[in-house]
C-alpha cells in the first residue's frame, strides 16, 4: 500500500471527520499512522470505560493525551463485571474505575448501565453511585443512569437505593450539571424510579434537561405496574424545577394523561421543549392542561387513538393533521408539534412534524378577532417500533370490543394488521386474557 495520507488541510479533515461515525473514523485511523495521530483524540471521545481498562487501551494511548480527549464515558456494572471492580491492595471494588475517571479532566456525561445478579451495600453498583452523587456528579454537565433489575434482585436494589438516601450528605453546588437522564427497565419501573428520584433532587435546581423513562420488561410471569390513578405521576414529584426547558417523559402504562400533564405543567413551569410518549390510549383533549405552560414551543406526543376526526383521510400522515389542529388551537405558544404513529405490523413506526402559522381573523360585529391556526407538515420520518407499541394497541384493540367504540376500532385495523402483532416471539392473541398490562 502506498502513502494513503490525505494531501488536504488538515482543519478540513478534522471537519470531515467531526461528522462521522466511531466505525467510519476507526476505519479511517487505518490507513497509516499519520492518519491515525490525526484521528486519535475522535476514538477516545465516547469509550466504554470497562473495556477501556481490560485492554490497557488508556494505558497505552497514555502518550497521545487520551484522558484529555475523552468526555462521553459508559460504565457497564453488570451480570459479568470485569476484574477490575476487584482491587486486592485496597479491597476497593471501585478503586481503579475512580481513578480514571478522575483523570477525564473534559468529561462531560457519565452514563452508568446497571443490570447486577446479586445487590448489597457493598456491592459495584451502591459503591459507584454513592461516589458519583456525592464527590463526582458537581464535574459532569450530564449524568445518564439506565437500569435493568429482574423481578427476583427488585427487592434487595431497593434496599440499596434506600440506604443511599438515609447516608446522603449535603450535596455542593452543581452548578455544572445540566442534563439528568433516567431510563428503568423493570416489571415496576415506577416504584424503582421513585427510590431514585430522592437521590436525584439534590440536582435539579440548575437543570436544563430531564429525561425519564419507564419501560415494562417481557418477563411473562410478573405482573405488569398498575397503580392507582390518582398518582400515576407521583413517582416524579422529587424531581420538579424551574430551571428545567426541556423534558422527554416515556411511560406507556401511564393510565391518566390529564394528571400527567397537569404535573409537568406546575412542577416543571417554564418548559420550551416537550415529548411524551405515553402510549396510544388516549384522547387528544387531555393535554390541554399543558396549555399552562406560557414558553412551550415545541410537543412531541403519541398518536391519541381514541381521537379521530370524523372524515377519513386517505393516510395516517393526513389523519394525524386533525391533533396536531387541536393542540395548536389549544396551545397558544406551540410553533411546532411531532405525532408518532404506527401502521402495519408495528414493526416501524413514523413521526409527523407539523408546523403552525397563526393569524387573526376579520373583526366580528364587536370588533373581536379570534386567531385562526393552519398546520403545515414540515417533515415525516421512520424509525424501528418498539414492543411497548405493540402491547399498549393490542390492549387498546381489545378495549375497543364494545359499540361504542366499534367504529373507532375500524378506523385503528385500517392502518394496522392486528392479526399480525408480535412481540419478540411472544404472539399475543386478542383472546388471550391472561397478558396483564
Amino acid at each position: 500500500m502506498g502513502n494513503t495520507t490525505l494531501s488536504i488541510p488538515i482543519e478540513l479533515v478534522l471537519d470531515v471527520l467531526q461528522r462521522c461515525g466511531r466505525h467510519d473514523i476507526y476505519n479511517f485511523a487505518r490507513t497509516s499512522r499519520a492518519n491515525y495521530d490525526i484521528s486519535v483524540h475522535m476514538l477516545y471521545r465516547h469509550i466504554d470505560l470497562a473495556v477501556a481498562l481490560d485492554s490497557t487501551a488508556l494505558e497505552r494511548h497514555e502518550k497521545y493525551g487520551v484522558y484529555d480527549f475523552v468526555q462521553i464515558v459508559d460504565l457497564p456494572i453488570g451480570f459479568s463485571s470485569p476484574e477490575f471492580f476487584t482491587c486486592p491492595a485496597t479491597d476497593d471494588p471501585v478503586s481503579e474505575v475512580q481513578e480514571a475517571l478522575l483523570r477525564f479532566k473534559n468529561i462531560r456525561e457519565l452514563h452508568l448501565i446497571i443490570a447486577e445478579e446479586e445487590y448489597s451495600t457493598t456491592c459495584p453498583t451502591a459503591r459507584i453511585l454513592r461516589w458519583v452523587l456525592s464527590d463526582y456528579a458537581p464535574r459532569l454537565s450530564a449524568l445518564f443512569l439506565e437500569i435493568y433489575c429482574c423481578r427476583p434482585f427488585e427487592s434487595k436494589f431497593v434496599s440499596v437505593l434506600k440506604d443511599l438516601a438515609t447516608e446522603k450528605d449535603a450535596s455542593p453546588e452543581h452548578n455544572k450539571l445540566k442534563t439528568i437522564k433516567v431510563w428503568v427497565t423493570h416489571c415496576r419501573p415506577r416504584k424503582l424510579i421513585s427510590y431514585l428520584a430522592p437521590l436525584l433532587s439534590p440536582f435539579v435546581a440548575s437543570l436544563e434537561n430531564i429525561e425519564i423513562r419507564a419501560r415494562c420488561d417481557l418477563d411473562p410471569d410478573a405482573a405488569r405496574e398498575w397503580w392507582i390513578p390518582g398518582q400515576d405521576y407521583q413517582y416524579l414529584k422529587s424531581l420538579e424545577s424551574k430551571s428545567i426547558k426541556s423534558a422527554i417523559i416515556e411511560d406507556k402504562n401511564l393510565s391518566i394523561t390529564r394528571a400527567t400533564c397537569q404535573f409537568v405543567a406546575k412542577f416543571w413551569p417554564n418548559l420550551v421543549e416537550l415529548e411524551l410518549d405515553l402510549g396510544a390510549n388516549h384522547y387528544v383533549e387531555q393535554y390541554r392542561r399543558l396549555s399552562r405552560l406560557r414558553n412551550l414551543q415545541k410537543l412531541a406526543i403519541m398518536f391519541p387513538y381514541h381521537s379521530w376526526h370524523p372524515e377519513v383521510q386517505a393516510h395516517m400522515g393526513k389523519e394525524a393533521e386533525y391533533p396536531a389542529t387541536i393542540l395548536g388551537e389549544k396551545i397558544p405558544t406551540l410553533q411546532e408539534v411531532s405525532i408518532k404513529y404506527i401502521g402495519g405490523d408495528c414493526s416501524t413506526s413514523q413521526t409527523a412534524v407539523f408546523d403552525f402559522l397563526r393569524t387573526k381573523s376579520d373583526p366580528d360585529e364587536h370588533g373581536s378577532q379570534s386567531e385562526v391556526v393552519a398546520v403545515n407538515m414540515r417533515e415525516l420520518w421512520s424509525e424501528k417500533g418498539d414492543y411497548e407499541d405493540i402491547i399498549c394497541i393490542m390492549k387498546l384493540v381489545r378495549e375497543m370490543g364494545c359499540v361504542l367504540l366499534e367504529e373507532a376500532r375500524e378506523r385503528i385495523e385500517r392502518y394496522i394488521l392486528v392479526d399480525e402483532l408480535k412481540v419478540d416471539g411472544f404472539e399475543i392473541s386478542e383472546e388471550d386474557n391472561n397478558f396483564r398490562m
